[in-house]
């Protein structure tokens, strides 16, 4: 009886875990990286997320993540200037899905990173605290970072 019951509650709790994103599927072609799903907007508004094998790490001067499939929007760092200019050089990579990369505040869309390549853009210090953030549909996507004063 106690096994039936354990094997009942194993059960339920795997069901309610699995009701969270599912991940989306890639409608626009394997080599268009834009959003079908989800609007850039959704960067600000939505903070749920389905990752499989997901990796974030920090140095003193950046970050780096990459995931084999992320669906939804996951907050990878937050950034506050410090009353600093912040340079941020940025490397986007996505083999698979859709994605779109950028910082944001509590409220607004500060700026949104090109994909599938290296840019750079300067933080102006009017802004006191930022998340970097990024908004995927089943998306491979591997990200680094390096922070400087700008």
């Amino acid at each position: 009886m106690k096994i039936k019951v354990l094997l009942l509650v194993l059960l339920l709790s795997l069901t309610l875990v699995s009701c969270g994103n599912v991940h989306v599927e890639d409608t626009n072609g394997s080599d268009d990286y834009s959003l079908c799903y989800f609007k850039e907007t959704d960067l600000v508004t939505n903070t749920n997320s389905t990752s499989v094998m997901s990796v974030n790490s920090s140095t003193n001067n950046g970050f780096t993540y990459s995931c084999k499939q992320l669906t939804g929007t996951n907050k990878i760092k937050t950034i506050e200037t410090n009353g600093d200019n912040v340079l941020f050089k940025v490397n986007i990579s996505i083999t698979e899905g859709n994605a779109c990369v950028g910082l944001v505040t509590e409220n607004n869309i500060v700026h949104i990173f090109p994909v599938n390549q290296s840019s750079e853009f300067i933080l102006y210090s009017a802004y006191s605290k930022v998340y970097f953030k990024i908004l995927g549909e089943s998306a491979n996507i591997k990200v680094s970072v390096e922070l400087s004063k700008a």
